[in-house]
């Protein structure tokens, strides 16, 4: 072929190679599979689509934490929320800090060797777990803290999620500390369910986290934790420093998040979902307007 043909074709080639590039994808915003995730999933989602009016995609069912974390790394997502101790024990692999700061700086510090990640300032949510039991059980035998659970002669039948069960610094971390006398082995339902079986009398205590809906919406009584046996769990939003770069403005639109909620709001948006039945969509969408962030 004449070297002017071969010229002209690969002039083509990389005119064909620029525009690719140039085109942007959609920002692909990503959560667990359970209703904390979706909501701050469609927060995240509608937020940037109000703002910068680009085409935003969702993934909002992965099955844990290693699988969304993964898929940040390999690009399969661009942004979603994590928690500092969660990250810290299933991603660093490190038994986390009592001390909340402590944690993120652990955090920062593990995504600085790499520059893929960033995390930005804490949204305003803590959610470590959470022991409750009912309300007219803890006030009968003045039961408040995880220290008083334990001096319960009667012993307990406990419901838990499968994370506190299996995780060092949950249920193993809890009887380390506390020695709590159990009735029974912990059941595990599936999550959508982990109240239930106070209703159906096979459970008195509950192992969940602390923005959960029910413990806005059922008369249950949070046990303190005294002995900080359950690590600090600080909710931040977790973005990929390509996505910042392509978009410039995609990080002062997410900081306006920041600070924006409590855990006690957290926990009245899930209540939403579980036990008044509306759509993540909307709950999200109602929490943007009442923030101010139209």
């Amino acid at each position: 072929m004449h070297r002017r043909t071969v010229l002209a074709a690969l002039g083509g080639s990389l005119i064909a190679v620029s525009s690719c590039q140039q085109k942007r994808k959609s920002i692909v915003v990503g959560a667990k599979n359970f209703t904390e995730q979706r909501v701050l999933g469609e927060v995240i989602a509608q937020h940037i689509e109000r703002r910068l009016s680009d085409q935003v995609s969702r993934r909002l069912s992965f099955e844990g934490t290693r699988l969304i974390s993964d898929a940040l790394t390999l690009h399969e997502i661009d942004v979603y929320t994590e928690y500092s101790g969660t990250e810290v024990r299933v991603v660093i692999d490190e038994a986390p800090a009592q001390d909340p700061a402590i944690v993120l700086e652990r955090v920062h510090r593990h995504l600085e060797q790499t520059r893929v990640v960033t995390w930005l300032n804490p949204l305003g949510i803590e959610n470590p777990f959470a022991i409750s039991v009912p309300g007219p059980i803890a006030r009968e035998h003045k039961i408040d803290t995880l220290e008083d659970a334990a001096n319960y002669e009667t012993g307990w039948a406990m419901s838990a999620i499968s994370e506190f069960t299996n995780r060092a610094d949950g249920y193993s971390s809890m009887m380390r500390n506390y020695r709590i006398p159990m009735r029974t082995t912990p059941i595990t339902p599936d999550p959508a369910f982990l109240y239930r079986p106070l209703e159906d009398k096979r459970a008195d205590m509950v192992a969940g986290r602390m923005t959960d809906g029910a413990l806005a919406a059922r008369d249950l009584v949070v046990l303190k934790d005294v002995k900080k046996a359950f690590a600090p769990n600080t909710a931040c939003i977790a973005v990929r420093y390509d996505t910042l770069a392509e978009y410039p403005s995609l990080r002062p639109i997410l900081s306006e998040l920041s600070g924006k909620f409590t855990t006690n709001l957290m926990r009245q948006l899930n209540a939403a979902v579980d036990d008044k039945g509306q759509d993540p969509r909307v709950v999200a969408a109602g929490f943007l307007q009442s923030a101010g962030l139209q």
